[in-house]
């Protein structure tokens, strides 16, 4: 039997086959988990690209180990007789699960099938923007406790991965998750002991019916946890407590102006405990990552960190990349990537971040159909925004006459189009407001393109 043990009986698995849909890097942890923990277990996977798409090595690595692969196509042979099918974030509705649903398997996550396995309290955030900023000032403050933890989820490691990773150092400890939508949509209960919404606006349109599909999968995060924080004014976030999302839970706290923890003058204060740090010790820039750091200070109480190691993860978190990161300064302009920023109400923020200084915004990138309403209002202090990518048209229209617009077709061609707009003094500001993957496979590498780019035109 594998030293990751089952915590109760209802959470094994169902007798029959186990497949997993989706062979990217969550189906593969999710697979590897599987090999570990259910040792019997007759393991499919199934990818609607071809076989060549992959890794052929690790394809027969998985093969040796007797999982069966099924690549091209999702067809009902697949799914026959599955007792448990795992979906990687991100599948769309597939009518062959459905129908292997409806004769008797059970449809989760990758995040569902490894929290069974989970031995440790669970810390879970979620939220449009800010979530990757708070789980990394989490893991921070963990660090200074000396507290062996697990950071991932939607942040760059699978949970399957720390699963079995913490089993290698006893299995006890901190999970810290960052938590998409997507993920959400297939967890049935997830019961953290803190569960988090930092705020919910308008993303993903091109996933959801509507907008309140949207945050009713973010809620989601809030089932069978022990302690629930939300923003104090945040209306829609609160709309769902109101409406009994977090019903069961022990108590519910707020951050922010009106809450337990806020930032007040030149500091940041829990009124609760009575500790206040020093804004100056945030290395982090912007209104909004003061209150990501309440948000983080008033998780971290409720699970138990203690005040010292608060405030020694505050001052030693260094921030993320491509999250409002200075790049580069070309003759006085600033070049500042947030390629992170892949919604509207991201890219708003980072804008306003600025407090005031000129900047040229470049944007776009694969539309997710949101509202730029707001984006217009704050792009109109601009001194010029550039537009690429497949979102470029519906953004020209949308921003045009409150703003001078200049239309590209390459990344390289935007930092040099926004660098001949600018003038010194002034930031050129990567937020793009769109995902990446139109030019890009991430946000990551369009940062390190952007990067290059700047340090391209440094040399000249």
């Amino acid at each position: 039997m594998s030293d990751i043990e089952h915590s109760a009986i209802e959470r094994r698995l169902q007798a029959g086959p186990v497949v997993v849909v989706g062979f990217g890097v969550s189906g593969e942890a999710a697979v590897r988990l599987l090999l570990h923990v259910a040792e019997d277990a007759e393991v499919r996977v199934n990818d609607g690209r071809p076989r060549e798409a992959f890794d052929g090595e690790i394809v027969a690595h998985f093969e040796g180990q007797g999982v069966r692969f099924f690549f091209g196509g999702h067809t009902d042979a697949v799914f026959e007789g599955a007792g448990t099918v795992v979906l990687s974030p991100g599948v769309p509705s597939l009518e062959a699960v459905e129908r292997a649903r409806s004769a008797g398997a059970e449809v989760i996550g990758e995040i569902e099938l490894a929290l069974r396995y989970v031995r440790g309290p669970v810390v879970a955030v979620t939220g449009t923007n800010g979530k990757s900023t708070v789980v990394g000032l989490l893991s921070a403050m963990a660090w200074a406790a000396r507290l062996p933890h697990f950071l991932g989820g939607n942040f760059g490691i699978p949970l399957s991965e720390g699963v079995r990773a913490m089993a290698d150092v006893g299995g006890e400890g901190l999970y810290i998750l960052e938590l998409s939508s997507f993920q959400l949509e297939t967890v049935r209960g997830l019961g953290a002991k803190v569960a988090a919404i930092l705020n919910i606006t308008e993303d993903h349109a091109d996933r959801y019916e509507d907008f309140a599909a949207y945050g009713a999968a973010k809620a989601r995060i809030f089932a069978k946890a022990d302690r629930c924080v939300v923003p104090a004014s945040d209306p829609v976030v609160n709309g769902f407590i109101d409406a009994g999302a977090a019903a069961g839970a022990a108590g519910v706290h707020r951050f922010g102006a009106g809450g337990e923890v806020f930032a007040e003058g030149d500091e940041l204060v829990d009124a609760t405990s009575g500790q206040r740090i020093a804004r100056t010790s945030l290395r982090l820039v912007g209104a909004h990552n003061a209150l990501n750091a309440c948000a983080a200070m008033l998780i971290a109480r409720l699970a138990g960190l203690s005040e010292t190691a608060i405030a020694q993860g505050i001052a030693d978190f260094e921030g993320l990349p491509h999250r409002m990161a200075l790049v580069g300064d070309v003759k006085g302009v600033a070049f500042i990537d947030d390629s992170k920023a892949t919604n509207v109400g991201a890219a708003v923020a980072s804008i306003r971040s600025l407090g005031g200084r000129p900047f040229v915004l470049i944007a776009g990138g694969r539309d997710k159909d949101g509202d730029l309403s707001e984006l217009r209002e704050a792009a109109s202090n601009a001194r010029a925004v550039v537009l690429l990518g497949e979102a470029a048209a519906r953004f020209a229209d949308a921003l045009s006459g409150a703003v001078p617009l200049k239309r590209v077709d390459s990344l390289e061609a935007a930092v040099t189009g926004a660098f001949e707009l600018a003038e010194a003094g002034d930031a050129v500001l990567l937020a793009p407001a769109c995902s990446s993957y139109d030019m890009f496979d991430s946000y990551v590498q369009r940062g390190e393109a952007f990067a290059d780019a700047v340090r391209a035109l440094e040399a000249l």
